[in-house]
């Protein structure tokens, strides 16, 4: 069975799918910005490496959150090439609390932190009934890539230029920074854009994980106009930490 989208052609993955992606990462061209292509060892070694990092940072299983109905996504990899094919979204489902979650890895120097809803319940007459506690994971990213991923994300907010996606998203007197992104849907629905990020920069008080299912012009004029429900968000909490 196969879908057809304006760009693609979807199909059924097939064994002889893992020779395509190793002609991709042992081109010459293609890596130039990696030490070296790979040959057939690193790259089945590089797919395992991508396993493992979505089962480790806590995509295709629920967080835990207090929330009913909480969905575990999907990244159940039959074929190598799918692998490659999640880099850009397509082949696995993740939740936005995932996304938070994830997130919680820069925003804690390489500690991740699961969600949490409620922080206590008190009764009438001031008795605990309940007090959740925090939970954090042992350092799962180096420092050095923490910094370097803040900058990269600060880039695409805060930069003047014009070039980087998110420059509209900056809010007044609060640093805030992110990722933005896109996915394309087959013909019967519509596409859809993300935000993600945090703020403050070096302090992070609050994190924000919104989509836009939209179609294709308006998706690109609400990322021009700086995603107004981001927008609304870190000016209300700036509002609310200026008090504190």
């Amino acid at each position: 069975m196969a879908l057809e989208t304006a760009r693609l052609i979807l199909r059924d993955y097939t064994l002889e799918d893992f020779e395509a992606l190793f002609e991709i990462l042992s081109d010459a061209e293609t890596m130039q910005h990696y030490p070296k292509p790979y040959d057939a060892e690193m790259t089945k070694h590089w797919i395992e490496w991508n396993i493992q990092n979505y089962q480790k940072y806590g995509f295709g299983e629920k967080t835990g959150v207090e929330l009913a109905k909480e969905s575990s996504g999907r990244i159940n990899f039959t074929y190598p090439i799918e692998v490659a094919t999640a880099s850009f979204g397509q082949g696995i489902t993740t939740s936005v609390m995932q996304h938070l979650q994830g997130l919680t890895i820069i925003a804690n120097d390489g500690k991740m932190v699961k969600p949490r809803i409620v922080d206590k319940i008190v009764d009438s007459k001031g008795k605990t009934l309940y007090e959740s506690k925090l939970v954090q994971t042992e350092k799962l990213v180096q420092t050095s890539t923490v910094d370097k991923m803040k900058s990269l994300m600060n880039d695409v907010v805060n930069t003047t230029d014009g070039n980087a996606s998110g420059w509209r998203y900056q809010a007044y007197n609060v640093t805030l920074i992110g990722k933005t992104g896109t996915a394309q849907q087959v013909k019967t629905r519509p596409n859809h854009a993300l935000f993600v990020g945090y703020a403050p920069y070096d302090a992070p008080k609050i994190s924000i994980c919104t989509y836009h299912f939209k179609d294709d012009a308006e998706v690109l004029r609400g990322i021009i106009k700086g995603a107004n429900p981001v927008y609304r968000i870190s000016e209300k909490w700036k509002k609310m930490y200026a008090r504190v």
